[in-house]
């Protein structure tokens, strides 16, 4: 699973697409550190070993319930995908 390889949508419903390679930069402070075609599982599964060997914190995960005006949103947008209300 490559991240963000097909692009994203964005909040205005819009889908961003790459026409190259997603380059990403993590920048802290002064430092940048440059890095392409990221495989965001093996980036979480470096992460979550990192955890367990220096022995943080972790506190498994969150479920999160989207409020009923969220959902009649999203399925707003769903529903008008294609259909040229997304395109005004």
């Amino acid at each position: 699973m490559r991240a963000f390889g097909n692009g994203c949508w964005l909040r205005s419903r819009c889908q961003l697409v790459p026409t190259s390679p997603i380059k990403w930069a993590v920048v802290q402070g002064p430092n940048t550190e440059a890095f392409e075609d990221v495989d965001a599982e093996a980036l979480l599964n470096e992460v979550y070993e990192c955890i367990e060997r220096e022995r943080l914190p972790w506190h498994g995960t969150t479920d999160l319930t989207p409020s009923k005006e969220l959902v009649a949103l999203v399925e707003e947008g769903q529903a008008a995908l294609g259909k040229g209300k997304d395109k005004e």
